[in-house]
């Protein structure tokens, strides 16, 4: 009795302990701590696989994170372990200079090792769901550690620009061993203009890990309701300098898109009146978490509108599986600068067992994956570039900042305008580990090219593709359908290849590629990137699917027809209708539906 009355004492000082961590941890390591007024919530521990876990209480959210339902901080093991030998590792790289890496240690009987001084990270993990990666820290080159005896396994990683680096090491009781790991740098990106981002994550990221990642930019949105009010721009702060930057403070519409760069205070208006005061906007959802919020439906159509007229950039961002919602009528308007498409749930999906599996939930059939709606929209002619982003840790499954990222070829030095434009003129690519470089004629993504049938020589193709994970697969896409596929067999880290291809007809254009890794500590299980699209003009005729129109004009009359009774102030209600109306009938128009 006496050691379970101890035991219980020891968990409650553990609990105080981590909730005053993740609340004053300087370094923003932890950023998980309590909101104002939030403070004092339960946490239950249990032991679990060797761990220490906590739970935080259901429905309560974290800081920067309106996702805390149902997840799980979880802690590695504090005590101590026999110290057998000592293990000292440097990282550096070809000039002999230290490089800030990522690190999975574990020791001989599997057990993920920390370093001493370092802040356990803390990964967001739905419950009885597996991380898809072991345990990490980082260092900044260079760090020694005690390990027990027998064969430990490192894996060390620095972004994608770079190799990996993995090592079976013996550890002798007493003994010291020091190693030396040089990761060769595979492509020099900054010197391309070629920066990354990782714009949708949760977690305030530290310096160490900015440079360990080799992440240009983060951006922490702020998700909740559908405000009345929104102030000026975002905060930006170099983390440690002008090439590494974090962008906090980030207006966002839980579900539905970010809000960047707003250039002026906005009010929310009810056409040239003010916003009703009386607007019904309740937090009630009669669907479940699969419906939007009462107030989503009544306010956010007019808020995303008034951002875009007022001049922010307005990034997607739709979780996998894709929840339509007003998204036919954002797009349909041109309310939408640039697609999220590369977003949480391929974080999971990137390390389904078989390929079978992960083509599967890529696209979902073309209906029910992100891929497949943001290849629908392409089809109908809208123009959406790619973005990509981690969301809360992959949304559960444990995996590192910057494992979704993006990359923006820039005109100048890395600001977040300068981002911000490259991103909206579609010179990108989305990425969970592969580099892809492609042109078509010699011309970036996002560009258009106007062809004559009558006298076009076939389209020139130049792909370069780069990566840890050797690349076994590339896809020249057509308007949604793979127009050539080209298997590269034996996989390769770097790839050269100049297609020749002829369309039948307008269409956007893109490439991606498919990598294989058995390591979860250095790559996804498939590693995937894809470019943004090229726009392909044949004869002048406009990019068309009747198919995916008449898929967006059913998709958004049901979820009108469900969601529109729900707004019980009549202006608000009679201004909605006409602008769905509007937004169906382009749709109906595209897809020959008698109106």
């Amino acid at each position: 009795m006496t050691e379970r009355l101890l035991l219980s004492a020891l968990v409650g000082l553990m609990a105080v302990a981590l909730l005053a961590a993740t609340a004053e941890d300087p370094a923003g390591r932890f950023a998980m701590g309590s909101p104002p007024g939030e403070e004092g919530r339960q946490i239950d521990f249990f032991r679990a696989a060797g761990r220490r876990s906590a739970t935080r209480g259901r429905g309560a959210p974290d800081a920067y994170n309106a996702h805390g339902a149902g997840f799980r901080l979880v802690a590695e093991e504090t005590q101590a372990r026999p110290a057998a030998g000592t293990l000292r590792v440097n990282v550096i790289d070809e000039a002999g200079k230290p490089l800030p890496a990522r690190v999975h240690l574990r020791d001989a009987e599997g057990r993920y090792l920390l370093v001493a001084g370092q802040s356990t990270r803390q990964k967001a993990v739905y419950r009885d769901t597996q991380p898809a990666a072991g345990d990490w820290f980082y260092t900044d080159g260079s760090f020694s550690i005690d390990v027990g005896p027998g064969e430990a396994q490192i894996d060390i990683a620095h972004g994608p620009a770079y190799a990996t680096a993995h090592d079976a090491i013996p550890i002798v009781t007493g003994q010291t061993t020091e190693k030396t790991y040089t990761l060769r740098r595979l492509i020099d990106l900054p010197a391309m203009g070629w920066y990354s981002a990782d714009e949708h994550l949760h977690q305030l990221p530290d310096s160490l890990l900015m440079l360990a990642e080799d992440l240009n930019l983060a951006a922490i949105p702020i998700c909740g309701g559908v405000d009345l009010q929104y102030r000026a721009g975002q905060k930006v702060t170099q983390l440690p300098d002008a090439a590494h930057l974090l962008v906090s403070e980030l207006p966002a519409l839980e579900w539905d898109c970010f809000l960047w760069n707003l250039p002026k205070p906005l009010a929310m208006r009810l056409g040239k009146e003010d916003w009703p005061r009386e607007d019904g906007a309740t937090s009630d959802r009669p669907g479940g978490s699969a419906d939007l919020r009462t107030s989503f439906v009544v306010r956010t159509p007019f808020l995303v509108e008034q951002m875009h007229e007022a001049g922010a950039t307005l990034i997607a961002y739709m979780h996998d599986p894709p929840r339509l919602w007003y998204y036919p009528l954002y797009v349909a308007n041109g309310w939408i600068d640039v697609y999220g498409v590369l977003e949480n749930g391929y974080c999971s999906i990137a390390n389904r067992r078989t390929e079978a599996e992960f083509w599967r939930g890529f696209d979902g059939d073309g209906t029910g994956g992100n891929f497949g709606i943001w290849y629908r929209f392409l089809n109908c002619g809208y123009r959406l570039p790619a973005s990509a982003g981690t969301d809360n840790i992959g949304m559960g499954v444990g995996v590192w900042k910057g494992y979704n990222r993006v990359y923006a070829k820039l005109d100048g030095p890395l600001t977040v305008e300068n981002w911000l434009s490259a991103l909206k003129r579609g010179r990108s690519f989305v990425t969970n580990r592969p580099l892809l470089f492609v042109t078509v004629d010699g011309k970036e993504p996002g560009s258009e090219l106007a062809i004559n049938s009558a006298q076009a020589a076939p389209l020139n193709v130049d792909i370069h593709a780069v990566s840890a994970t050797p690349i076994s697969r590339i896809d020249i896409m057509h308007h949604g359908r793979v127009l050539k596929r080209i298997d590269v067999d034996p996989p390769s880290a770097d790839i050269r290849r100049s297609e020749k291809i002829t369309v039948p007809k307008s269409g956007w254009l893109a490439v991606r590629c498919l990598g294989r890794s058995e390591n979860p500590n250095l790559s996804p299980a498939f590693a995937l990137a894809h470019t943004s699209p090229f726009y392909l003009i044949v004869d002048g005729r406009p990019i068309r699917s009747p198919e995916d129109a008449r898929y967006f004009h059913d998709q958004f009359s049901a979820f009108v027809n469900r969601s529109l009774p729900r707004v019980k102030n009549e202006q608000i209600r009679r201004i909605l209708e006409a602008k769905c109306r509007d937004a169906l009938a382009k749709y109906a128009a595209q897809a020959e539906i008698a109106q």
